[in-house]
């Protein structure tokens, strides 16, 4: 078995839009660091997906997600990240490793937020959802999947705190140009973690 980073630590809000958020956090609180995920800091673009078992998610029945949350480690506010979008969907998959390379489909993802994801303050930065909330089935695995087409990005400085696995989780891609989606439907995995 080996340790391998895994996910962002992630909190969602259950209530939809409008409220006082009704928090879930997604395992335990990371102490490691990241500066390629869930945005990776050093391309222009990047395309991650985030494979999160209902095992995981301390919820009961069917939820909507209205908004997600980034436990940010820096001290400096980021300010490249201009143009994501965040994609999610309910899933069989059970894990994400190099025996797989493919991306969950784009066909499969609910856009769920486009817009800027620049954290402000280290610790946890909240974006609600503006494209809707995500219907979680209340049985599946969850993909959360991040796209940054900001054509800059911040430096391995600004990173993320994230939870190790011993099983990978994520997917990743990134490069010099966008992704749209056939790009997201072409992509296969350059490095799973």
């Amino acid at each position: 078995t080996f340790n391998t980073q895994a996910l962002p630590c992630l909190e969602w809000d259950t209530t939809g839009y409008g409220g006082l958020p009704d928090t879930i956090v997604v395992g335990a609180p990371g102490t490691s660091t990241s500066a390629v995920m869930p945005l990776n800091q050093s391309y222009n673009y990047s395309y991650c997906q985030h494979l999160i078992l209902a095992s995981e998610l301390p919820v009961t029945g069917p939820q909507n997600f209205g908004g997600i949350a980034f436990d940010y480690a820096y001290t400096q506010p980021m300010t490249h990240a201009t143009n994501c979008s965040i994609y999610m969907a309910n899933t069989t998959r059970a894990i994400m490793d190099g025996t797989d390379s493919t991306f969950v489909p784009y066909s499969q993802l609910t856009l769920v937020y486009a817009g800027p994801l620049n954290c402000t303050t280290s610790g946890w930065n909240y974006f609600d959802f503006n494209s809707g909330v995500f219907a979680y089935d209340g049985t599946s695995n969850v993909i959360v999947a991040i796209v940054d087409n900001s054509g800059s990005s911040d430096g391995t400085s600004y990173m993320f705190r994230y939870q190790s696995t011993t099983d990978p989780m994520s997917h990743r891609v990134f490069g010099s140009t966008p992704y749209d989606s056939t790009e997201m439907d072409a992509a296969r995995a350059g490095q799973s973690y």
